[in-house]
């Protein structure tokens, strides 16, 4: 029988063994070996802070990657989950948001034990970093978070017992798995600065055509702004003076209907003149296929294009209505905005409670208020002067300031009462759009309806200083200028809440006003039914830009001069008021109580009435010239027949003379169509 005796050096020699023969008691020297814990990156006490930092660096590099890799699984694989909700160049500062993270746990494990004088545990180390970089790509997982906090422990566990003592060995391999990682972070920041630098070269001409008779173009949209809550249309409350002073000096239309209820079919028909049916305008949509924007044409035409945009959900980079611009800011990119594309600091700062309910809006959206767009778009401008560029532009800005939540900045005095004074007006401010809103009282109701006027009367105010500033400059007069919104909201009327869900009057009815000192004459109203779908064949117009294409719609100059340059419809140059959404199939306790119509709905305006009507032969009738809220249904009034069927027919001749664009015709449109055709009479005439 031997006796091995292991003898170890203090200065971390080779372990020496020697086998004593018992016989004899003389021991022979045998062979030696390294310890696994005792090498050139640790010792039988722990990890180096060498080894122990290029761990810490190789994890959150690991981590970084496979939370950019978990959120473009979702974002494939998800079907409720529709767009990344990102800058679009969330590729490398997602990684990096995520890296920074991911190393402070590792660094601060590392610095406590350099205070105590001890080098970091092996297991202990490793099995904390990896469970907080899964527990980073797990939280993108649609589970519970406790579910994804057990999963990353777990993870993390069966990491670390995995490396076991192995961790001093594999750390140089760490490192250099860090600095690949990084590597490629810098080629995909590189690929990013190209994408952009070339992004608009395939899209806009580098030889631009001859701009010397051409008038700068302003494209204004108050972003959930409903006509029926403007003092410009007649609503009680003063809340629009300085729309009212402006319009003034150019053409209001009293009567602008929106081309959906919600904010990317709106915006993608006035871009392109078409209806929102004819290309893919559902709630997963984008604008795809080969549609001329307006953006598009005038860049072609010889113009600098910049878009500014608050609603980075639907007028962001991934819905393709950045289509056209040399210059496209949605997202806002602050150390704060990269931070938070990180799942685990996301999740933080949204369980911090906001100090200021304004600042926490913003903060959710990841954009710019009105005053931000607006210092932005006078630095575009001013920076343009200093390089003494003749060429026009085309700018289209997008303000979100009076889109929920209702909150108005704490320097504006609110004038109708909607400013927050507890905790509980805040948190049903910030809360509101996803509530169930049976739960509001009429109190908290009344409260909502003067947070939004207050939302409105702030953005008239910033629109003022806007228009202000550039007559100050001089800059109106070569510019046309049209402000309108994209769609209405519905703050309790016939049961319904928030908006993209219904057609009713309060849902479409928008502002629309046009300034162009010199073409357009000032203080004129008209109170004809249009469609804002017409605003591209009406700005290409009124930019005098030679030979301009033909946008589908018709300028809306016939309404102010006898003859218009350009501009139809593809039949005629009549401008039909019309509108389309996907409403809900049931009801939503977020939407409101009630669900008058679902599926499909399309919506009618011709002189005083307003048809509504969905795919499953569900219709309303009503005159708006006297029953502006929709109180009375004229569709069982016999005296009211010959109007019915005279709007069915018109609304059939409109569907059936724009076809489906892009492919197959949707399913919802078909039956749709089907059963508009059985109602009316066979032997009816079309209008021309």
């Amino acid at each position: 029988m031997s006796i091995i005796e292991i003898e170890q050096n203090v200065r971390d020699e080779p372990t020496s063994i020697r086998v004593a023969d018992e016989r004899t008691g003389r021991g022979v020297r045998g062979a030696s070996w390294r310890d696994d814990r005792s090498n050139a990156e640790g010792s039988r006490y722990g990890l180096s802070s060498l080894a122990a930092l290029r761990w810490i660096l190789a994890i959150a590099v690991l981590g970084g990657w496979l939370d950019l890799a978990a959120t473009i699984a979702k974002r494939t694989f998800d079907s409720n989950r529709f767009f990344y909700l990102m800058s679009r160049h969330f590729h490398w500062q997602l990684p990096m948001s995520a890296f920074v993270v991911l190393a402070v746990p590792g660094l601060v494990y590392l610095s406590g034990a350099a205070i105590l004088g001890k080098r970091p545990r092996e297991r202990v180390l490793i099995g904390l970093c990896f469970s907080w970089a899964f527990l980073e790509a797990t939280l993108r997982l649609p589970i519970a978070t406790w579910s994804s906090v057990i999963m990353a422990i777990g993870l993390g566990t069966w990491a670390a017992r995995l490396v076991k003592v192995r961790a001093g060995r594999y750390a140089r391999a760490a490192g250099l798995f860090a600095a690949v990682g990084f590597v490629c972070w810098i080629i995909v920041v590189v690929g990013s600065v190209y994408q952009d630098i070339h992004r608009t070269r395939n899209e806009i001409p580098v030889v631009r055509a001859s701009t010397a008779r051409t008038r700068n173009v302003i494209l204004i949209v108050l972003d959930a702004v409903r006509a029926e809550s403007l003092s410009l249309n007649g609503y009680g409350r003063d809340t629009t003076p300085n729309l009212n002073r402006w319009a003034k000096r150019g053409v209001s239309f009293d009567r602008a209907v929106a081309p959906s209820s919600w904010t990317f079919p709106s915006h993608a028909s006035m871009f392109t003149g078409y209806w929102p049916y004819q290309f893919n305008s559902d709630w997963k949509g984008a604008l795809t296929g080969d549609y001329q924007t307006l953006a598009g044409y005038l860049g072609s035409a010889g113009y600098r294009t910049i878009g500014i945009v608050g609603n980075t959900s639907y007028c962001s980079w991934e819905t393709g209505l950045d289509r056209g611009f040399e210059r496209y800011e949605d997202h806002l990119e602050t150390w704060r905005t990269i931070a938070a594309q990180s799942s685990l600091a996301a999740a933080v700062l949204d369980r911090i409670p906001p100090v200021d309910v304004y600042d926490a809006k913003w903060r959710r959206v990841k954009s710019r208020d009105a005053a931000a767009i607006d210092r932005l778009f006078l630095d575009f401008l001013t920076v343009r002067s200093g390089r003494h560029d003749a060429a026009p532009y085309f700018a289209f800005l997008n303000y979100i300031d009076a889109h929920e939540p209702f909150v108005i900045p704490g320097d504006f005095p609110g004038k109708f009462g909607g400013k927050p004074r507890s905790r509980v007006d805040e948190r049903l401010l910030l809360e509101y759009s996803h509530m169930d809103k049976s739960k509001l009282t009429p109190a908290d109701l009344a409260f909502l309806r003067n947070a939004y006027d207050d939302s409105i009367a702030h953005l008239d105010h910033e629109i003022g200083v806007l228009l202000d500033e550039l007559d100050r400059r001089g800059a109106l007069e070569s510019t046309v200028v049209a402000i309108t919104s994209d769609h209405g909201e519905s703050l309790g009327e016939h049961g319904l809440f928030n908006h993209g869900k219904s057609l009713y009057w309060n849902e479409i009815h928008v502002p629309l006003l046009v300034i162009a000192p010199g073409l357009v004459p000032e203080g004129k109203k008209s109170g004809v039914p249009v469609s804002t779908r017409d605003l591209a064949a009406t700005l290409a117009e009124a930019s005098g830009s030679p030979k301009p294409r033909h946008f589908h719609g018709s300028s809306l100059s016939r309404y102010w001069i006898d003859r218009p340059a350009i501009g139809r419809t593809v039949r005629g140059t009549r401008s039909t008021a019309m509108s389309v959404v996907y409403g809900l199939e049931e009801p939503d306790p977020a939407f409101g109580t009630r669900l008058d119509f679902n599926g499909m709905i399309f919506s009618l305006v011709v002189e005083d009435h307003h048809y509504i009507r969905n795919q499953s032969e569900k219709e309303a009738l009503f005159n708006i010239a006297i029953d502006r809220a929709e109180e009375h249904d004229l569709l069982n009034d016999s005296s009211h027949y010959s109007t019915l069927n005279r709007l069915r027919i018109r609304l059939c001749d409109e569907i059936d003379g724009n076809g489906i664009l892009a492919g197959v015709e949707p399913e919802p449109l078909e039956i749709f169509r089907f059963f508009l055709h059985d109602r009316i009479p066979r032997n009816r005439t079309r209008r021309p």
